[in-house]
Formats: structure tokens, sequence, C-alpha cells
């Protein structure tokens, strides 16, 4: 499961918004999920989010090896902020 913590007033949301909507039309297989911090701040808090937009990836136990790789691509990925505001 993916889940983007957002805010409607936010601007970096506005634009990350549009891309969080298409990508699950090529992951039937993932549920993706969005949580308005003005709306629900505890939920916000619980995971502990500092800053918006901000993604949770929620997953099931695993082994230490498919841990350890998921933490090694985790941290290989840069995100570019022109590529995020980018339509189509």
């Amino acid at each position: 499961m993916l889940v983007e913590f957002w805010a409607a007033w936010c601007g970096p949301c506005r634009m990350f918004g549009p891309v969080f909507e298409r990508v699950p039309e090529k992951h039937p297989d993932i549920v993706f999920g969005k949580v308005d911090t003005e709306a629900q701040p505890q939920i916000a808090r619980a995971f502990h989010v500092r800053s918006i937009p901000t993604l949770v990836a929620l997953r099931g136990a695993m082994p230490e090896s498919m841990l350890d790789q998921l933490i090694a691509t985790l941290r290989t990925v840069q995100p570019n902020s022109r590529e995020l505001g980018r339509v189509g």
C-alpha cells in the first residue's frame, strides 16, 4: 500500500496529486490511499509526517534479505521536482 499525505493549501501537493492519481492504473495490484493532513491530523502525527507531500509505503512482514533490498532501493530514489510537475 502507498499512502500520500497531503493538504489542499500545499503547492507541491497540488503538483504531485495528478501524478499520484495516474499511477494506480499502471499498478492495479497495489492499494493507493490519500490522507488529508488537515482533516486527519492524528493519522499524520501517528506516521510522524513533518512535511507534505509525504509518501508512506506499508508492507507486511518479509524476509531480511528482501527488507535489505527494499531499503537499498529506497536509498537510491532521488525525486526530481521538475519531473513531479510534468503533466502527461
